[in-house]
Parts: structure tokens; C-alpha cells; sequence
């Protein structure tokens, strides 16, 4: 009805476009410019930071009184993440939303997956790398058994890594980042309440994994297993392999970032799988896992 007062999904999207005000876009652009220019050096400066937060984090909680020092490191780890995903989400939305992306597919002019980096977008690439390097070095020292975790790592470094190298392929990755980032507020809540309830086992907090098991249930499905297979993985094979002639992309790159998101899709599968098989059991906290 158009003369609803309520708008539709299609022009909320729209609305919704560019989140930033005017005043902080200019300053975000301005800082993207000056960590373009010295890409090396600024990827360092936050990788240390990102390590040093996390470090400072578990000491914080050491300082709070928790006992276990698995705990105090995925909490400490949970707690950088969550500011990562935080603002990384908002500044990679706010990269497609000012190149024409689209929420249902039909992608603007400016929309070109092998477009040479911005500023804007190689800046959110090493916000995201740096993160990730200093996340690897945490699990690689202190949880060693998360495969799954450090596995994805390498895959987003190399995805990362690539298109930085390149210096072409950043909104691909923009793409991948938002879609993968926005679910990670959901994980890091299942992830606390269960570090919280190995602290301190309780009915309450037994009852606030369940429900955040079902919400990381249903979040990955609808995005991961639902929307992403079309929005990125056929996305980028339509761009990097049917629409791919003259690209100045080379071929071996382009095999890279169609396949990686193909194996993200796959791991995220057998990940919603596995919380599944816990809600049916009824038992989703590792401390229950862990009764016979």
C-alpha cells in the first residue's frame, strides 16, 4: 500500500543505507587515507594492540576473582571480539552500502568485485586482519585444540591477505566479513554464558546458553546456510568465473576467493549440526557435556 506510513522492507534497507552521519563518515575517511598509505606499519600497530587488549582482558578477569585460567582467557578473548565484530560489522556495511551493494542481490553501478582497493575498504581488511593475526596468536599459545577456529583464521588471512596484496578484490572481502561478523555477537554470547557457567555452575545460567544455543542455531542457518550460499558464494562465482573476461584479476586468485567462502559454508554446516545435536540431547554447556 503506498500509502502506508510504514515502509517496506526494501525501502528500509535503503533508509538504512550509510549509517554513518556526515561528520564521522569524513573522519573515517580521513583515517582509511592516512593507514592506506603505510599499510605495513598500521596492520602491526593494531595486530599488538588487539594481542594487548586481549592479554589485558584476561588479567582483568584474574584481577575479578575467576578461578580458571581457560575461562579467564576465552571470556578475555569473547570480550576484543566482541568490540571487533562490533565495529568492523558497521564499517563494512558501511563500505557496500556507499558501493551499491544490495541486501537482495540486484547491485548497483558502482558494485565491482574486482574494482582496485579504497582507502575505505583496505582499511576495514587490515582492521580485520590485524584482529585476526592477534587471535591466532592467542589460540595457538593458549587453545591449541580450537581446529575448527584456527582454521577459519587461515582461511580469512589468506582471503585477506590476497586481496591486500593485490591491492584489488577489498568489497569481495567487505562482503564476507559483514556476513560472517554480524552472527558474532550471538557466538560470543554462547561462548560467555558457557565460560561463565564452567565458573559457576547454575540453573540460570544453564538456562541463558539453551537460549543462546537456539539463538546461534538459527542465526547461522538463516545467514550462513540460507542467504550466504546465493549472496556470497554464487555472488562471487558469477563475478570471478561466468563474468570474468578481461578481469585483472589473476585466474589462481580468483579460484581462491570463490572456493574459501564455499568452505566456510561447509564448516558452518557441520558447526549448526553439532548445535543441533546439543539441543536434542538437551545437554549445551561443556560442563554438562562433561557429566555422564
Amino acid at each position: 500500500d503506498s500509502t502506508s506510513p510504514l515502509p517496506t522492507v526494501r525501502q528500509f534497507w535503503k533508509m538504512a543505507a550509510g549509517l554513518m552521519p556526515a561528520a564521522m563518515r569524513e573522519r573515517w575517511r580521513e583515517i582509511a587515507d592516512l593507514v592506506f598509505h603505510d599499510q605495513v606499519k598500521w596492520l602491526v600497530i593494531m595486530s599488538i594492540c588487539f594481542f594487548a587488549f586481549n592479554r589485558a582482558c584476561a588479567g582483568f578477569l584474574h584481577f575479578l576473582g575467576f578461578k580458571e585460567k581457560r575461562n579467564r582467557n576465552y571470556l578475555g578473548s569473547c570480550m576484543v571480539s566482541v568490540v571487533h565484530c562490533s565495529l568492523v560489522s558497521f564499517i563494512t556495511y558501511e563500505e557496500l552500502s556507499s558501493r551499491d551493494w544490495s541486501f537482495y542481490g540486484t547491485h548497483g553501478a558502482r558494485f565491482d568485485l574486482s574494482a582496485p582497493n579504497t582507502p575505505t575498504g583496505t582499511a576495514c581488511l587490515l582492521f580485520c586482519s590485524a584482529f585476526m593475526i592477534a587471535d591466532q596468536l592467542f589460540m595457538l599459545i593458549w587453545c591449541p585444540e580450537e581446529t575448527l577456529f584456527l582454521l577459519h583464521h587461515v582461511a580469512t588471512l589468506l582471503y585477506m591477505g590476497s586481496c591486500l596484496y593485490l591491492q584489488a578484490g577489498d568489497l569481495s572481502v567487505a562482503l564476507c566479513i559483514f556476513l560472517g561478523e554480524i552472527t558474532n555477537p550471538i557466538n560470543n554470547f554462547y561462548a560467555i554464558t558457557d565460560c561463565l557457567n564452567n565458573e559457576k555452575v547454575g540453573k540460570l545460567l544453564e538456562g541463558l546458553h539453551y537460549i543462546a544455543t537456539w539463538s546461534l542455531f538459527l542465526a547461522l542457518s538463516l545467514v550462513r546456510l540460507v542467504y550466504s550460499p546465493y549472496a556470497v558464494c554464487w555472488v562471487l562465482f558469477k563475478a570471478y568465473m561466468l563474468e570474468a573476461q578481461g578481469s585483472p584479476i589473476p585466474l589462481i586468485f580468483r579460484m581462491l576467493w570463490v572456493s574459501l567462502p564455499v568452505a566456510v559454508v561447509i564448516a558452518s554446516y557441520l558447526f549448526v549440526k553439532g548445535l543441533l545435536a546439543d539441543i536434542q540431547s538437551g545437554k549445551t554447556t561443556t560442563f554438562a557435556k562433561s557429566k555422564k
